[in-house]
């Protein structure tokens, strides 16, 4: 797997989505892969933090990547998940324990995500915090330590 920590500026310690983020608030947060990730009863997306800052990735003793936004002119900044698994592997695993023995980590940065709720194990997410098809940019700049 190799890159197992992060440490970030941004929301924070939990998961934050468009309808979540009031249990959010910002800060800087540090947590192993398995801490970043929620385990719900259905694998599923999880583990998104907004309105990243910075976000330093490792493996433990070596920092390795640096990721760092921009504002855009609103304010607005993307987010970032870090995870084991992709989307696919998530979707096609119907129980926790049917998720595949982890084999790399995936970094995702979204400039917007879609609320809670997808009627996999629940309701559907309410309408204003849903997410639309629609035009967006963000600036993101990757290095090394």
């Amino acid at each position: 797997v190799g890159l197992g920590t992060a440490a970030w500026f941004g929301t924070g310690p939990a998961e934050s989505y468009p309808d979540t983020h009031d249990a959010a608030y910002v800060g800087r947060f540090r947590a192993d892969l398995a801490g970043l990730d929620v385990r719900y009863s259905r694998p599923q997306e999880t583990g998104h933090r907004a309105q990243l800052r910075e976000l330093v990735v490792g493996d433990g003793t070596t920092d390795l990547l640096v990721v760092r936004t921009h504002a855009t002119p609103d304010g607005h900044r993307p987010g970032f998940t870090l995870t084991p698994w992709t989307p696919q592997q998530l979707d096609r695993a119907p129980h926790p324990y049917e998720l595949p023995t982890p084999e790399r980590t995936y970094l995702f940065l979204d400039d917007a995500v879609h609320g809670i709720g997808s009627r996999a194990c629940g309701m559907d997410v309410l309408p204003e915090h849903a997410l639309w098809p629609g035009a967006r940019t963000f600036e993101v700049e990757l290095s090394l330590p």
